[in-house]
């Protein structure tokens, strides 16, 4: 086994890529906390839309509640619209009635009275 002397040149050669990885090293450490950040901005702009969506579902409760609300009303309306409508269908029968008998007294009246 042979051993093998390392030459000046293969030294400078060695040294020139040590220094190349520390320094690739020290850019990938650069890299990986911006990484980092970037993370961090990330997971606090989930929480922002976490805390959106919990601002949107409550609205939607509350829409839901007044959609629920609002049919009510709308059920309670139209009952009130067929109570009127049925009311005016009485009131115009009534009306007919009476002017029926009212017509018959004036023809009644008007043959007396010739």
């Amino acid at each position: 086994m042979a051993i093998e002397r390392w030459t000046d040149e293969r030294l400078d050669q060695l040294v020139t890529l040590v220094a190349a990885n520390s320094q690739q090293i020290t850019q990938l450490g650069e890299r990986l906390d911006q990484v980092g950040e970037r993370l961090d901005q990330v997971g606090e702009r989930l929480d922002q839309v976490g805390e959106r969506l919990d601002q949107v579902g409550v609205q939607m409760g509350n829409l839901q509640a007044m959609v629920a609300d609002l049919r009510e009303g709308q059920a309670l309306l139209t009952q009130s619209f067929a109570q009127q409508q049925e009311a005016m269908v009485e009131f115009r029968q009534g009306t007919r009635s009476a002017l029926d008998r009212i017509d018959r007294t004036l023809d009644y009246l008007r043959r007396e009275r010739e």
